[in-house]
């Protein structure tokens, strides 16, 4: 199943019925944010605690929340969230430095086992070559990577395609 997920007015208390519902096992496979709608910092940390707490064995597989500013904190803890849960596809984040914190969270455990992601896509976060960096780095966790999108970040040029097709022995 699919949910669309976002409200205007309390975004972060939608949240949390979707917390709710992921923790009595009622959660969606695929949750999507709307554009339209906002996801903030404390809500993608309240998502991202949810699905480490849910591991492997349950919670979404797909999580779609491209283009929100999560801040930070968020990012890091989306990073650290796709590490541990069963996420096979993710389209997140809004612009270069969640990008960085991302990568960082997708690190922050190393001795933990690879991500099961399949499918990235960061089109459309205007990343730099500082922020392919990072992502490179952190692509190594993710063995199980199909696809990686980086479409429309004109910043990326040469040097940083050449620093992701190293990060994956390209």
């Amino acid at each position: 199943s699919t949910m669309a997920w976002g409200a205007a007015a309390d975004p972060d208390e939608h949240v949390r019925k979707l917390v709710e519902r992921i923790q009595k096992g009622r959660g969606p496979e695929c949750i999507a944010f709307l554009p339209s709608r906002k996801l903030t910092s404390t809500g993608a940390e309240l998502l991202a605690e949810c699905l480490v707490e849910a591991g492997r064995q349950a919670g979404p597989v797909e999580l779609l929340c491209s283009g929100h500013d999560v801040g930070r904190a968020g990012a890091l803890a989306l990073g650290k969230a796709v590490r541990a849960s069963r996420l096979q596809i993710v389209a997140a984040l809004a612009a270069t430095q969640d990008v960085l914190e991302f990568a960082e969270g997708l690190q922050a455990d190393p001795s933990g086992p690879p991500a099961l992601v399949r499918t990235l896509d960061l089109s459309h976060k205007t990343l730099t070559l500082a922020g392919t960096r990072a992502l490179g780095k952190a692509l190594q966790v993710l063995a199980g990577l199909r696809k990686l999108s980086l479409s429309r970040n004109p910043g990326l040029g040469d040097g940083g395609l050449a620093e992701i097709a190293g990060a994956l022995g390209a």
